[in-house]
């Protein structure tokens, strides 16, 4: 498991960027369309025509979805291959929008360039090491202009329920790789079938993103939107498949 797709433990990285480049995961990920709770979060809060920076955009499910609302999308993604299905999959939709291969933990892109950003369903799960996590949360607020929303969906890593068996998964790993192997390993790191993604901490989180000067606006499940109700405590402990957070980086929007 650890060597699979030819990536060694030493480069988790290069475990998420190889298994993102599999043509059967590209092919899972070859639709456009937005989930009915993304849908939902993004009309409420983005105003019609604004820019959007789609983080971790694939093969384009969202990015082109959000250029036929008429918005103006840059998406970026870690993985050429995802791209160049991407810039396919607009090309077939008659959609025109930019596609950037590109790491949200190493951007380049201009300050304060961006109206929104988008970094939905499980990508921030797969980057790998907390600082890396929060150097990705930092960028964002550098391209953000003030008074931008910043919408990111990851899954509970509190969800036990139904990931006990995945739990109990995690607490050998990182017994493992930590503390035998003497690796450089989080508790919630995970390689499941030569993926690697991290169980999120939803109040760990929190405290990351208000430190870096984010305001919280909104927090829910995917499970709850759809069903048109509102979060409680216990919803930070939801198995469902996402939870939003609606971040603002306060001040007076530029433009």
């Amino acid at each position: 498991m650890i060597e699979s797709h030819g990536n060694s433990l030493n480069d988790l990285p290069g475990i998420v960027k190889t298994s993102y480049s599999d043509p059967n995961d590209i092919k899972c990920y070859m639709k456009v369309g937005l989930w009915p709770s993304e849908e939902a979060l993004i009309d409420k809060f983005l105003d019609p025509g604004i820019s959007i920076l789609d983080i971790g955009c694939g093969a384009g499910r969202t990015s082109i979805a959000l250029a036929k609302k008429g918005y103006c999308v840059v998406g970026i993604d870690l993985v050429p291959e995802m791209i160049e299905a991407a810039k396919y999959q607009a090309h077939f939709e008659n959609e025109e929008l930019d596609f950037k291969v590109m790491d949200i933990t190493a951007i380049e892109l201009s300050k304060k360039s961006f109206q929104s950003a988008l970094f939905l369903f499980n990508g921030f799960e797969n980057i790998f090491g907390k600082w890396n996590r929060e150097k990705a949360l930092k960028n964002v607020w550098e391209i953000l202009e003030p008074g931008s929303y910043f919408i990111i969906t990851f899954r509970s890593g509190l969800a036990i329920g139904k990931r006990t068996i995945a739990w109990l998964l995690v607490l050998f790993e990182y017994v493992l790789f930590r503390l035998i192997m003497r690796k450089n390993w989080e508790f919630g790191d995970k390689l499941w079938k030569g993926e690697y993604y991290h169980y999120i901490n939803p109040f760990r989180f929190r405290k990351i993103v208000r430190a870096i000067g984010f305001e919280i606006i909104y927090f829910n499940s995917s499970n709850n939107l759809d069903k048109g109700k509102e979060a409680t405590f216990f919803t930070n402990f939801s198995s469902d498949i996402a939870l939003f957070f609606v971040l603002k980086k306060p001040g007076k929007r530029l433009s």
